[in-house]
């Protein structure tokens, strides 16, 4: 959930839900411009949020904070 946005950069399903899983597929299938959409999306918020720099900087972060604490 952190990482989908449910109906914006993909779908979230229940999990070991295989009928909804392949009902959101079969849906994607048959609508390729909502699936490009998607798909760009969540490129957008992977290249905004979840690059390996971004994490980096986040743990950078983090430890400093503890380091201050001591």
């Amino acid at each position: 959930p952190d990482v989908v946005e449910n109906g914006v950069t993909g779908y979230l399903v229940p999990q070991k839900n295989v009928i909804a899983l392949a009902e959101k597929i079969a849906y994607l299938i048959l609508h390729p411009q909502l699936r490009e959409k998607m798909g760009k999306a969540g490129r957008e918020k992977y290249e905004k949020e979840f690059t390996l720099e971004i994490f980096e900087n986040k743990l950078l972060s983090i430890f400093r904070e503890v380091i201050d604490i001591f």
